[in-house]
């Protein structure tokens, strides 16, 4: 009688073996990345904080955002072009009641970091070239200054008393670093006026002008500069 033939083991698939650990690894990869990626983006643009009774204003068109007290009014944002360069300036429209004079001005300027302005004359005779605020010129600033009228805010800005526009109005100017990619800017410039701004007191920054800007309006300036980031 013939015996029975015994079963063969069956030969190990090395092929399928190594196909299924490439694609486990290639999907494991991918979804590192995917979360390393929303991570990031998380942790660098952070959103912002508005306080109450503060607005939110975002360019979409630039590339920026910030918060603003709301009773400055409704907030715009235009781009010029420089010599060289572009100029990106936020402007606030007060909402006025009964045709009312604005209690104050307020205007941010940003400049790109190659922007160059010309300036001359009435006859074009004498003419001058002015380069853009930079992260470079306000340290450079804040080293040498010793300017009666500046005060230093913090190690990123400054606040300069500026001539008064009128006999009415009383200024100060806020130079801060920033940092906003998508215009190529690294400094802004809010320049805040107060229209018939009240006596001096205590609790007020001393001007140039003949009345004197109230520490918290400074301090509001201040705020809405420290809130300038990209979207």
């Amino acid at each position: 009688m013939d015996r029975p033939q015994q079963a063969q083991p069956k030969k190990f698939n090395w092929t399928i073996l190594v196909v299924t650990l490439i694609v486990i690894a290639v999907i494991g990869s991918i979804g590192w990345h995917a979360h390393d990626k929303n991570h990031t983006n998380t942790s660098t643009k952070a959103a912002l904080n508005v306080p109450t009774g503060w607005s939110l204003f975002k360019s979409a068109a630039y590339g920026f955002q910030l918060t603003y007290p709301s009773d400055w009014g409704q907030a715009s944002a235009t781009k010029t072009a420089l010599q060289k360069g572009n100029s990106y300036v936020v402007s606030f429209s007060q909402n006025q009641m009964d045709n009312a004079p604005p209690k104050h001005t307020i205007t941010i300027y940003m400049e790109s970091e190659d922007a160059q302005t010309k300036a001359c004359n009435s006859d074009k005779t004498q003419c001058s070239t002015s380069s853009a605020e930079t992260k470079n010129s306000i340290d450079e600033f804040m080293k040498g200054n010793n300017h009666k009228n500046t005060i230093e805010m913090d190690d990123n800005s400054y606040a300069i008393l500026i001539p008064a526009e009128s006999q009415i109005s009383s200024g100060v100017s806020i130079h801060r670093i920033v940092s906003l990619p998508s215009i190529n800017s690294s400094a802004a410039i809010a320049n805040y006026y107060i229209i018939n701004s009240p006596p001096c007191t205590d609790s007020m920054v001393i001007s140039d002008g003949p009345g004197c800007v109230p520490q918290a309006d400074l301090g509001k300036v201040s705020q809405t500069l420290k809130s300038l980031q990209s979207i």
